[in-house]
């Protein structure tokens, strides 16, 4: 076999190893993220009850839920508006707060987009490439078998049947490769769909409850408790 027609058929080997190694370590670590915002997600539902309540969510429901996050900038964005900076011009201080808490979420959940979107278009790239990766081999190897044949004016399909069916396998593998990377991309693209419409409906209920709540936050119960018990104490030391 001559140098080129080698360094081809193997480069193309190495090529589909690399991009099936590619492909399994992005659907692995795709299904571990977004296993980790369906149970963080859950959590803190769990954890919020069926009360609703507009109060700024703990850190560690921040650090895993999605919803957390979103309803943490909300509650942000209500607090800056709640206490506007001194000086602050009256067109600012009177601004539309409905259309501020639908930038803030908009903004949010494109933030929150970005993870969950990384590494799909390589997984399409993957699926797409593999296939004529496999082909680039095959016929790099029907070109040697070929060649084979002419240098010993051999003929007959004897002959050519068991080279070719070896240069076929170059083909076979890489749509082998390309089968998990369609399949998990079409996965991940549905679940991204699905986590962006519930990011979106959960933005929906916060900004109706903040419209209930007049655009304030909740004051949370442990705070709550705090104040009352502070409260009490300045009356008792009045006495």
């Amino acid at each position: 076999m001559p140098d080129y027609i080698h360094y081809a058929v193997v480069g193309a080997f190495v090529l589909l190893a690399v991009l099936s190694a590619l492909s399994w370590t992005l659907i692995v670590a795709k299904a571990l993220l977004y296993t980790r915002v369906t149970l963080g997600n859950r959590r803190f539902a769990a954890r919020r009850g069926e009360r609703a309540a507009l109060s700024m969510p703990p850190d560690d429901d921040a650090a895993v839920s999605l919803n957390a996050r979103l309803q943490r900038a909300v509650c942000v964005a209500l607090r800056d508006l709640e206490a506007p900076e001194p000086g602050a011009p009256a067109t600012l201080v009177a601004w539309d707060r409905r259309d501020l808490l639908e930038r803030t979420l908009a903004r949010e959940i494109r933030r929150e987009q970005r993870p969950l979107e990384r590494g799909l278009t390589t997984l399409a790239s993957i699926a797409n490439v593999a296939p004529f990766v496999g082909l680039f081999g095959t016929v790099f190897g029907i070109v040697h078998t070929l060649q084979a044949m002419t240098a010993s004016a051999t003929n007959g399909i004897d002959a050519i049947a068991g080279p070719i069916g070896q240069a076929l396998v170059a083909t076979g593998i890489g749509i082998g490769v390309a089968i998990p990377a369609v399949l998990a991309y079409n996965l991940f693209l549905r679940r991204l769909k699905t986590v962006t419409a519930g990011l979106d409906e959960f933005g929906q209920d916060l900004i109706a409850l903040a419209e209930q709540r007049r655009f304030r936050i909740d004051t949370p119960v442990h705070a709550a408790l705090s104040a009352a018990s502070n409260a009490g104490g300045v009356r008792r030391a009045a006495v």
